[in-house]
């Protein structure tokens, strides 16, 4: 909880940052891990794995930070209209 605390204090641009360093590790340093415990846990091909929780892991990353970005932006806008 008290690191939801903290969080939660952030400003949204370093949360969004998080997000976005996160997708690009996993992307580079963190794949193969990632591809490695997806075909141990899930019992799933090396494709499956890339397509399953790779790709898809590091989409959601970025498109949702991307996402709230343009409501942030947004709301940033509205609030001073």
């Amino acid at each position: 909880m008290e690191a939801r605390k903290e969080w939660a204090a952030l400003p949204v641009e370093q949360r969004i940052t998080v997000f976005l360093k996160c997708a690009h590790l996993l992307s580079t340093t963190y794949r193969s891990k990632l591809n490695a415990a997806t075909i141990l846990g899930q019992g799933k091909n090396m494709f499956q794995a890339e397509i399953d929780s790779a790709c898809e892991l590091i989409d959601f990353w970025n498109f949702n930070a991307e996402f709230a970005n343009r409501i942030y932006d947004v709301w940033v806008i509205w609030r001073f209209l």
